[in-house]
């Protein structure tokens, strides 16, 4: 992700970073602070243990903030 926000920035997009687990975040801090902000879109690195915990977040998200998720299992499960 941090590529991908490095990427934007170069290219004129305003863009935030949210390490949530980093910084002690729970799921309701995490989707209030997303919210607040009103994103265009968010961007997920999607990884099996934590997977549930990224589609509670992604479920509080408000109408209009659009969802891109990445790594290694974005897919997951079928």
């Amino acid at each position: 992700m941090a590529y991908i926000a490095t990427y934007a920035h170069q290219a004129g997009f305003d863009v935030g970073v949210l390490d949530a687990e980093a910084h002690g975040l729970g799921l309701a801090q995490t989707t209030d602070l997303i919210n607040t902000a009103r994103p265009r879109w968010v961007g997920m690195n999607l990884l099996a243990p934590p997977y549930e915990l990224s589609a509670r977040i992604a479920a509080g998200l408000v109408d209009g903030i659009a969802l891109v998720v990445g790594g290694r299992q974005p897919l997951w499960p079928p």
